[in-house]
């Protein structure tokens, strides 16, 4: 009978204050200030950046594209730079995306041009 009390008791406890334990409230971003400040003064960012995609390849038939996405509503110069096996960088020719856009690159047709 003992037992049965304290099993009784136990399972009461766990069902009653074990969910006070896990609550977490529920904020969004929207909720807070946080959501309506953005992370970083973007006008500030001046160094260039390095975007390394590691492989690609023309062999056999292969046709390798580059899909960039500009998600900032300012337009973006960029450079290309694609490196060999041999270790030979060769630099396509400066590029822009414009704001909230997308450019597609085909490493093919660029490495033909160079």
């Amino acid at each position: 009978m003992k037992v049965a009390r304290v099993t009784l008791l136990t399972l009461l406890v766990v069902l009653i204050a074990g969910p006070w334990f896990y609550w977490r409230p529920k904020v969004s971003r929207a909720q807070t200030d946080q959501g309506t400040q953005p992370c970083c003064d973007q006008s500030k960012v001046v160094a260039p950046r390095d975007i390394v995609f590691p492989y690609y390849s023309l062999r056999d038939g292969f046709s390798s594209t580059l899909y960039l996405v500009n998600a900032s509503p300012q337009a973006l110069d960029l450079t290309v730079a694609i490196h060999s096996l041999s270790g030979q960088t060769v630099l396509a020719p400066a590029m822009t995306i414009q704001g909230l856009g997308s450019l597609s690159i085909d490493l093919g047709s660029v490495l033909t041009g160079l």
